[in-house]
């Protein structure tokens, strides 16, 4: 989500994946982020890409939740951020 090039509800346009916004002003915009040659000429187009995104509101957040889990503390390799249980052994 660190760019409106890669944000899903932003840069999809329904060309790839149904739900998505169908306005034509959007792909043009981010076109226009790719190319543009200053700092200061990418945060225009930005705030103009922001300002489109909420008009369009094409997704509203429901909130986060998580999953409680427990561990052994004899278990090594875990990675507890993606919960991937690949690599786990008995320390």
């Amino acid at each position: 989500m660190l760019s409106p090039q890669t944000h899903f509800y932003v840069a999809n346009t329904c060309s790839d994946d149904p739900g998505g916004s169908r306005d034509a002003a959007m792909p043009p915009l981010l076109a226009a982020l790719a190319k543009a040659p200053t700092q200061d000429a990418r945060r225009k187009i930005a705030a103009a890409i922001q300002k489109l995104a909420y008009d369009l509101a094409p997704a509203v957040s429901w909130g986060q939740f998580t999953i409680p889990a427990a561990y052994r503390s004899s278990l090594a390799g875990l990675v507890l951020e993606l919960l991937m249980f690949w690599d786990v052994s008995k320390a």
